[in-house]
């Protein structure tokens, strides 16, 4: 037997096949991730980008506007130390700057405005009108104190006045109340066709369609 040669058959028992499919599917997990994981890390930094974006906007948005009310304050604040006498910047000043438009007169918070055109009384009553404004109606004895210093004394002036034609021929002011005699003296009738006028003074009547001049009043424009 000596100087035979044996061969033997060795026989590796194999990888059972349970094992053999673990391990793929293990690396393939680990060196790759699912396409939703990157959608929803791509959605939220968007996200995080269009807050930060709407934040700075709001914040400009706010500084805008608050510097625009300064600005509105700065020049409401000089129009009225120009126009009113109040003390520039003054924040304790809380009335009203009351104004009139150009060539107006004002008092005791009404503009008014004596014509040099002269014309009927409808034709003044509409003259007014397209001014924004209506004839003359004197409320009281310190108003008519005041109309003298803007009108010529000896000249007649339309106001708003007139006298109804039926049942009983009140005096009524184009405001609708009626002609307060306590007050006033009520104006001499000089036929059927009446209306109201301010001279020296007095008010008195004349024809409707006397060409006179005409006193216009509006309130005044509070800045």
């Amino acid at each position: 037997m000596a100087g035979e040669i044996v061969y033997a058959d060795l026989i590796i028992p194999s990888e059972p096949h349970s094992s053999r499919l673990i391990h793929p599917p293990q690396q393939l997990n680990a060196s790759q991730c699912p396409s939703w994981h990157r959608i929803t890390l791509w959605a939220g930094c968007i996200g995080i980008v269009i807050l930060v974006a709407a934040v700075i906007a709001m914040g400009l948005l706010l500084k805008a506007e608050t510097e625009k009310s300064r600005t509105d304050a700065d020049v409401l604040s000089l129009l009225r130390s120009v126009l009113c006498n109040q003390t520039l910047g003054n924040a304790s000043v809380s009335s009203a700057c009351k104004i009139c438009p150009p060539h107006w007169h004002h008092y005791r918070g009404k503009c008014y405005w004596p014509s040099t055109q002269h014309k009927s009384w409808k034709e003044s009553r509409d003259h007014c009108s397209g001014r924004n404004s209506q004839l003359l109606v004197i409320q009281d004895k310190e108003e008519m104190e005041f109309i003298p210093e803007i009108i010529e004394d000896k000249s007649m002036y339309w106001i708003g006045l007139a006298r109804e034609e039926i049942p009983d021929k009140k005096w009524l002011w184009i405001s609708g109340s009626e002609f307060d005699q306590t007050l006033f003296q009520e104006p001499s009738r000089t036929g059927r066709n009446n209306c109201g006028a301010i001279k020296n003074r007095k008010i008195v009547s004349d024809n409707c369609n006397a060409e006179l001049s005409g006193i216009c009043q509006r309130d005044s424009i509070s800045i």
